[in-house]
């Protein structure tokens, strides 16, 4: 099957998605991730416009499983940022259980190496193998995919074309771990709001300004991004929030600021605007809120754009009533979840 760039005008920027064989992508030992995404290779024969692609997976689940996720649910588009651990101590059917729970229509999906195939075929969804760390799963066919893999195009049932990207950002250096004099943060302490912010933006900056980008690559549709992105949001560390004693200073984070800058709301924040009712920790379900050797955080993240979304709910998927409002028992993986629900207006 060939591989063509959609517009004569725009051949580095955005590709037609292209059905290859279905593979397994290779096995990797986990790892911090690097501050550049360098994708799996497929095994097996390889078509031009595999090469094209620089070995990217692209894969398709044909047809539903048995038990799958299918048919329409009106208006609404349900969108889940889920990082799997590194695809779950607790297995690929805990997971699948997860995802069929809140009734995600798009699920971004990180740490996630072996199981994606897999994922894909029990919920009867398509996917799309990022790199050897993340992964897009849709309910709709995929269409086109941006150049550097962040994102794709596809269109809903209602006709509205829709970009979704995904990413999990640099995990190290951890910047409120630096500020809180954690070892475990991986770089030098730091104290000042300019420290955190001159450190984030060289571990991750770069990407973020790579999402938003990619974003406008794959043509100003309606968008959303999901991830990790291993940085809090300026909306959490406030002042007021700092002065409580949740966070030790208030800071600026670039990451958000950069999204913000590209048009793009904060779903969870959007729909609870009170960081101090509402802190919305997805990091992490594995430790206490009080555990001095860690920081808790808003770390995960769904984000959005377009007049032809409009958000109805944002929803924490998590251990318990306590930090969660969508409960799984037992909880699978070391992050809490977001579910994020809009309504799509139908195209013009």
């Amino acid at each position: 099957m060939n591989l063509t760039s959609i517009s004569s005008s725009r051949p580095a920027l955005l590709r037609k998605y292209a059905e290859v064989p279905a593979q397994s992508p290779q096995a990797t030992e986990p790892r911090p991730p690097s501050d550049s995404v360098r994708l799996s290779s497929l095994t097996g024969p390889k078509s031009p416009s595999t090469s094209e692609l620089t070995g990217a997976a692209l894969n398709v689940a044909g047809q539903a499983a048995d038990g799958a996720i299918g048919g329409p649910w009106g208006a609404l588009l349900r969108v889940l940022t889920l990082n799997t651990f590194f695809d779950s101590r607790a297995g690929v059917d805990t997971m699948v259980d997860l995802i069929k729970t809140t009734k995600a229509d798009l699920v971004g999906l990180q740490e996630v190496n072996l199981t994606t195939k897999e994922l894909a075929e029990k919920l009867g969804m398509h996917f799309l193998q990022q790199d050897k760390r993340t992964a897009l799963l849709s309910r709709f066919p995929i269409e086109e995919v941006s150049n550097k893999k962040y994102g794709v195009n596809l269109t809903l049932e209602n006709g509205q074309k829709v970009s979704f990207l995904n990413a999990h950002t640099t995990s190290f250096p951890n910047q409120p771990h630096q500020l809180m004099h954690l070892p475990k943060g991986g770089g030098p302490y730091i104290d000042t709001e300019k420290q955190a912010i001159w450190w984030a933006d060289i571990t991750r900056g770069r990407e973020f300004r790579d999402m938003a980008k990619e974003a406008d690559a794959l043509g100003g549709h309606p968008a959303v991004i999901t991830g990790d992105f291993n940085e809090p949001s300026h909306l959490d560390w406030t002042q007021p929030v700092a002065d409580t004693g949740r966070h030790p200073i208030k800071v600026e984070w670039p990451g958000s600021k950069t999204l913000e800058k590209a048009g793009f709301k904060d779903s969870y924040r959007e729909f609870h605007p009170d960081p101090l009712s509402h802190p919305g920790n997805t990091w992490t379900p594995k430790t206490r809120p009080d555990d001095p050797k860690d920081h808790h955080d808003r770390i995960d993240f769904v984000m959005y754009r377009g007049q032809a979304l409009k958000l109805v709910s944002s929803e924490v998927v998590g251990e318990s009533k306590e930090f969660a409002d969508i409960v799984i028992d037992p909880y699978p993986t070391d992050h809490r979840a977001v579910l994020s629900t809009f309504e799509v207006a139908s195209p013009v």
